[in-house]
């Protein structure tokens, strides 16, 4: 049925058509906006339309119908006339169906960033917590808080590669004065109130008691009785008197002595036997006045110095038995370029403006033993020497593409980065990390991420085994960039399956889905365990019985 001649047209449906059985009638329709088509017909009585090439007492007369149908005629596709004495000639394929059962398996594509399941985080999504220690000297200390070692100025302890050293954030000691914090405490009945009980509602300090006056239904004076220890100027603290006065709250004003320090920005490691140094604005420094450490603590788990938190929302990774991988941190802003186009094969020196920012790396002079990376576009390159004074100044033993990052053809101008974030190189935070070295377990909206500071796959060992002191961040800051991702989990315990379908009689749909278990915010149901089948519904809701 073509307008170039008697050549049979296909028809192919996308897939095949169902026909119910049953007393149902269906029809073949031909409708063309031309009239340079034909179709052929059989009518009966006539000679068959195949036979017209042979001999005449050879030529089939069509005797029967081979089917019950009948064929209608139209003009104008809407008005049919039926024809009982002919029929449309076809040739129509059907599917032979087998018995049961048949099964067809879907399964989800391959985790990926095309599949937006590796999201680009909020922009500056890394928290970089520098070690933060709280020192607890061998007695009360008179050196002088405003002078010699005030907030902000630092402490040392030893000398050379293997010194200590950290910032000083507070002052810890006895309570000197409080002040009421104006408008706090409900049910106050005038009296004096001696031997109350401070209770620390900020801060970290213990065994303050002060005498409360109330007068006029408020807070007329407080003396601080007894001074306890480890108070910093701003805590607050917290009272109640009598037997219905509460919620007092009161703010730390002075302490009278000091024998604590909290230090942060820490490198090195601090000791119990020697004793410690501070460092005034000139540069020079002086022994601290009953300065020997007695105990070290870290303020927080996560303030050791290998922590860096990373808010991502909703990341679905609840158990500590998870891994993820992290992408795209950048580190510091200060950056130079390219003086000259440097080849996608080339190994000489990569030629800068300015190369001073680059002659160290994670705090060590950049050298053979302890190289430096930079990223320039795409690509990370590990370099081993900087010369300076040249012009331009050069990064000398060079290798291409590391962390299996593609080499490239930089051209003139473009930016080069130095590869480090915080004093450490982005080697050990844009890699994969389980979150089970993490002392501190994930919340809904982000994770902590424990650094390696090993030599595998991130360049010099700093865990303390070696000449070097250990690696630790050296800022307290945020940053990352705006183009971090991070690989997550999709969590999920109700799903409504999109699948189209039909049940011709005679025939059963059955569905199930084989998942893997999750750990819900807060619980301890175990993570990636293999839940088998279970069956489901196609035309609904399923709720799992576990996340």
């Amino acid at each position: 049925i073509s307008e170039f001649g008697t050549v049979a047209t296909r028809f192919t449906f996308p897939s095949p058509v169902f026909l119910e059985g049953g007393g149902g009638e269906y029809a073949l329709t031909l409708i063309s906006q031309s009239n340079n088509y034909n179709v052929f017909i059989a009518r009966m009585g006539d000679e068959d339309i195949a036979d017209r090439n042979l001999e005449e007492s050879e030529r089939r007369i069509v005797s029967q119908q081979p089917y019950l149908g009948s064929l209608f005629k139209s003009q104008n596709g809407s008005t049919w006339t039926p024809s009982q004495f002919e029929d449309l000639k076809f040739l129509m394929n059907k599917c032979e169906f087998v018995p049961g059962p048949g099964a067809l398996k879907l399964y989800n594509p391959e985790l990926g960033v095309g599949n937006k399941e590796r999201p680009i985080l909020r922009p500056n999504p890394i928290i970089f917590n520098s070690q933060e220690v709280k020192i607890q000297l061998s007695g009360d200390t008179n050196s002088n808080t405003s002078t010699q070692f005030p907030v902000g100025s630092r402490l040392v302890q030893g000398s050379g590669v293997t010194q200590a050293q950290g910032n000083i954030v507070a002052h810890l000691g006895k309570l000197g004065t409080v002040t009421h914090q104006s408008g706090s405490g409900v049910g106050l009945v005038d009296g004096s109130y001696s031997s109350r009980p401070l209770t620390t509602i900020t801060g970290n300090g213990t065994g303050g008691i002060a005498t409360i006056v109330i007068s006029s239904g408020t807070v007329g004076s407080v003396s601080v009785t007894t001074a306890g220890h480890g108070y910093k100027t701003g805590d607050v603290l917290g009272a109640s008197v009598g037997e219905t006065g509460v919620n007092l709250r009161f703010f730390v004003n002075a302490i009278s002595t000091v024998n604590s320090v909290i230090l942060n920005r820490v490198q090195g490691e601090f000791n119990t036997s020697s004793t410690l140094k501070y460092v005034l604005a000139n540069g020079s420094e002086g022994t601290l006045n009953n300065g020997t450490p007695t105990a070290i603590t870290n303020t927080s788990s996560v303030k050791d110095g290998l922590h860096i938190h990373v808010s991502h929302r909703n990341h679905g990774m609840h158990a500590v038995n998870n891994k993820v991988t992290i992408s795209g941190v950048v580190g510091i802003s200060t950056v130079t370029s390219v003086s000259e186009e440097y080849a996608h094969n080339a190994t000489s020196s990569i030629k800068v403006p300015d190369a001073s920012f680059l002659n160290n790396f994670e705090g060590l002079a950049v050298s053979t033993t302890n190289p430096g990376y930079v990223q320039i576009g795409n690509e990370v390159i590990k370099y081993e020497g900087v010369n300076e004074g040249t012009t331009p100044e050069q990064l000398t033993g060079i290798t291409r593409g590391i962390d299996n990052t593609t080499a490239e053809t930089h051209a003139v101008g473009k930016t080069v980065r130095k590869y480090e974030g915080a004093g450490v190189s982005l080697r050990r935070i844009n890699t994969t990390h389980s979150l089970i070295d993490s002392s501190v377990a994930p919340t809904i909206d982000g994770y902590h991420i424990k650094l390696n500071v090993t030599g595998t796959g991130n360049g010099l060992t700093r865990d303390g085994t070696n000449s070097h002191k250990k690696l630790k961040i050296a800022e307290t800051e945020i940053g990352g960039g705006k183009i971090v991702r991070a690989t997550q989990d999709i969590q999920f315990e109700t799903f409504t399956p999109l699948v189209e379908f039909m049940t011709p009689s005679d025939t059963t749909l059955d569905s199930s889905i084989r998942t893997v278990s999750g750990t819900s915010a807060g619980g301890s149901e175990a993570s990636f365990a293999d839940q088998g089948f279970e069956s489901v519904s196609l035309s609904g809701i399923t709720h799992l019985t576990s996340p």
